[in-house]
């Protein structure tokens, strides 16, 4: 894992980002955007449906930063995992 994907600087990132750190989240997401782009593609099945999931799902982690537990998962799943929420969500709503 490079350090950038390390979990504990992506805890030390969305911690900041819980306290309002524009930076740091924009370094969270330049760390995570990668598995998150590949996993709203494949759920997805397309660019431009891919990129709004992306943007939706990074919205919410932004918007609830402060919720994540570290004692319950990495970074990158709990971002992972509210994308994949967020798919289902918007699969539900259509």
């Amino acid at each position: 894992m490079s350090t950038m994907t390390d979990a504990g600087v992506l805890v030390g990132l969305l911690r900041r980002a819980a306290d309002g750190d524009v930076e740091a989240f924009a370094d969270f997401y330049d760390a995570t955007c990668g598995p998150v782009y590949r996993l709203a593609r494949g759920l997805t099945g397309a660019a431009e449906p891919a990129e709004h999931l992306c943007r939706i799902g990074y919205l919410r982690a932004w918007r609830h930063a402060a919720s994540y537990d570290e004692t319950a998962c990495s970074p990158l799943v709990w971002l992972l995992l509210l994308t994949r929420s967020v798919s289902q969500e918007l699969a539900a709503a259509a």
